[in-house]
């Protein structure tokens, strides 16, 4: 009986030694936070699920999921209609005039961000150094209405078949010479040796840039993408610094042309300038051509087992794809597009936004924490494999099971190396030395907002994707029909997106 006591006094003051979560003694003040988050925050459960439950043990708060859907324009007008914003939602870009305008967030004091974040805050920096050029930046009070979130972790370049360069003993191509006569020997000497001539070297899109993106830079010119490349405002300072220009008005893009247009004259480049992007993948993973441009991810057997990089090694077992470095002269940078914004409701604290901030500090600071906002706890809803990436268990893999565990919770896309080795594997590191690019502080940076572009931006766009595909089809050159499409363009509203984007410059520099 007396053992029995003594234990039972020892269980007791176990238990009462355990500070319960209102005496959590790093954050002692519990806190109720609303939250809007990724594009399965309509059915995250309201606090209950995995991850919410264990930042309400750390973090000493309770979370109530606003269920809204953040990149869908329809929903966030109806939530932003309502008047009640959440003390942490994510937005898209295309919806930070919205919420600025309108009143329906709090600014953040960068001073407050340098004291409860500061790895987080470099983070921000050094994917987005023109940050506080943008609309997101109010200088009167030194803060910002939205943090951006999302970072450029991978860069367009070339796969090439290394099997096909050591067929016919060929170099790697390092001039855009060389790389010319890669791409003819890639389509006239049987490159995969099957005795026919049904190869061709890359393909090209008519109504697209994707696969021209790696070939640009060696024209010191970047193209519009919606993953790669700078944003959809390239512009560029003129040489005596009175004036701007565009990028597909200028000289470069002018060369880059006429370069893709002899390639496709000498039929190095595949027929079909209709094809997709996807249509290109296909080609790719079916050896028929030899060249192909790809995001870091593309590449990944591992992480992307059903992607078109892995199902060319499953078709043709002897297949070597590898990088190709960037030609001589290139200039590749780093873009600072934004994927989501960080925003807090006009009614939220500074205890609960500093709370916040503390999170995301976290996030950037603590592996193992990191592991369990992107992926929850392992051996429950996800293991490390022997590849050392950590994937979801095929029970938490669909998105409603992730949305119940809450995975993703406060998530902050700023991942270290270590995370992203966790992410994408062994792979990562090897083509790490491809990714090495420096961080470009844009004429304009992601997040300005002009509204000569958004009146005439559809337009322009349009006369410069029918420019393009007309020169690739040989309809028009760049020796008769140049100045005509740059007329066009700039009279079709182009001029003052031009004076609109100079006056920002002037005004910033």
């Amino acid at each position: 009986m007396k053992k029995l006591t003594c234990l039972l006094l020892a269980l007791l003051m176990l238990l009462t030694a355990v500070p319960s979560l209102a005496e959590n003694t790093e954050y002692p003040e519990h806190l109720s936070i609303t939250w809007l988050g990724q594009a399965t925050s309509k059915m995250h459960t309201d606090g209950t699920g995995l991850i919410a439950t264990k930042l309400g043990e750390l973090f000493n708060i309770d979370i109530t999921t606003v269920k809204y859907t953040c990149n869908v324009k329809e929903d966030m007008t109806v939530y932003y209609n309502s008047g009640e914003m959440a003390d942490h939602m994510l937005t898209t870009e295309a919806n930070l005039p919205t919420v600025i305008d309108q009143e329906l967030v709090r600014t953040v004091p960068i001073s407050m961000i340098k004291e409860y974040a500061p790895h987080w805050w470099q983070c921000v920096m050094d994917n987005y150094p023109g940050l506080l050029d943008t609309m997101a930046y109010d200088a009167e009070t030194d803060s910002l209405y939205g943090v951006p979130s999302g970072m450029g972790e991978f860069y367009t370049t070339y796969m090439i078949r290394k099997d096909w360069l050591d067929n016919l003993g060929l170099s790697m191509p390092t001039t855009l010479e060389e790389f010319e006569e890669v791409c003819r020997a890639f389509t006239e000497d049987d490159p995969d040796k099957n005795g026919e001539n049904d190869t061709f070297a890359m393909c090209l899109q008519a109504n697209e840039y994707a696969n021209v993106l790696p070939l640009a830079y060696a024209f010191n010119t970047s193209l519009p993408s919606s993953a790669v490349g700078r944003n959809k405002s390239s512009f560029y300072l003129n040489e005596d610094g009175n004036g701007v220009t565009k990028g597909q008005l200028t000289e470069n893009y002018r060369s880059l042309l006429n370069y893709l247009r002899n390639l496709y004259e000498k039929g190095y480049v595949y027929t079909d300038l209709s094809v997709s992007f996807t249509d290109a993948s296909n080609l790719a993973s079916d050896g028929k051509i030899g060249i192909m441009a790809a995001g870091t991810t593309h590449l990944m057997k591992l992480y992307v087992p059903s992607g078109w990089y892995a199902l060319m090694y499953q078709k043709n077992p002897n297949a070597v794809g590898t990088v190709m470095p960037y030609l001589q002269g290139s200039t590749a940078e780093k873009q600072s597009t934004s994927w989501r914004y960080h925003c807090f409701g006009d009614t939220c604290t500074d205890e609960k936004l500093i709370r916040i901030l503390q999170i995301f500090e976290r996030e950037v600071t603590d592996l193992e924490f990191a592991k369990l906002i992107w992926l929850g706890e392992e051996g429950v809803t996800y293991n490390i494999e022997e590849s050392g990436i950590g994937k979801l268990t095929p029970e938490y893999s669909p998105a409603e099971k992730q949305a119940e565990a809450g995975i993703k919770y406060f998530i902050t896309n700023f991942r270290t190396d270590d995370l992203k080795a966790l992410t994408f594997g062994p792979e990562y590191k090897e083509l790490l030395k491809y990714q090495n690019i420096e961080t470009y502080n844009e004429l304009v940076p992601s997040g300005v907002s002009f509204d000569a572009v958004k009146e005439y931006g559809a337009d322009l766009t349009a006369i410069e994707m029918e420019y393009y595909a007309n020169v690739l089809a040989g309809n028009l050159n760049t020796t008769t029909d140049w100045d005509e499409y740059v007329n066009k363009w700039l009279n079709a509203g182009g001029q003052k997106v031009l004076d609109e984007v100079y006056e920002f410059y002037k005004a910033h520099n």
